[in-house]
């Protein structure tokens, strides 16, 4: 049986983080679905307990993507990431590397410039604490990082990065940063 393709993006559950910085990987997961759900069937998000997610499932080629967005807040995404590989893939713990390359992460990041992405295999930020929970929580980092660009301060750094990440974007840097998806669906297509 083929491995499910897990998307996981990073994020905070709550209206008030719904446009932040920090949550670009859950602003992308969504116009990358969008590209690819059909658009007569509505994408419905169900809370999954058991992965402490909103999960919802497309069919993309003949792989079955299941998109999940953690509701365990952005420094415990890693809880979400295992279940998930747990319940879906039947990943075992004791093998850390098996399967992982089926997990493909987004997430905001710092280190690029607004507008800009990446897209590595076993390569993410050193600096990120919901990868670095990911990554804790699966003992290995050899999983798909989609790296957003999220800095739009222009060189000034006056403001903690920590609160940077949870401000709100304006209307110019959401567009910015939803211009990416089209090269990033084609780009993640040849994965898929």
């Amino acid at each position: 049986m083929q491995q499910k393709l897990i998307f996981l993006a990073l994020g905070n559950p709550g209206n008030e983080y719904i446009k932040s910085r920090h949550n670009a990987g859950w602003l992308m997961l969504d116009w990358l679905l969008e590209k690819w759900s059909d658009p007569t069937i509505p994408l419905v998000w169900k809370n999954e307990r058991k992965i402490n997610g909103l999960v919802t499932k497309i069919q993309v080629g003949n792989r079955e993507i299941v998109a999940i967005k953690p509701q365990t807040f952005m420094n415990r995404s890693g809880e979400a990431a295992k279940a998930a590989l747990q319940w879906y893939n039947n990943w075992d713990p004791e093998k850390p590397d098996d399967n992982v390359p089926n997990l493909i992460v987004l997430h905001d990041d710092l280190d690029l410039e607004l507008g800009k992405y990446k897209l590595k295999f076993g390569s993410g930020p050193k600096d990120h604490n919901g990868i670095n929970s990911v990554r804790q929580n699966l003992g290995t980092d050899q999983f798909w990082y989609v790296r957003l660009g999220i800095d739009n301060r222009q060189g000034i750094r006056n403001i903690p990065s920590e609160v940077y990440v949870l401000q709100q974007m304006n209307a110019e840097e959401i567009n910015q940063l939803q211009q990416l998806s089209d090269q990033l669906a084609t780009e993640i297509e040849y994965l898929v």
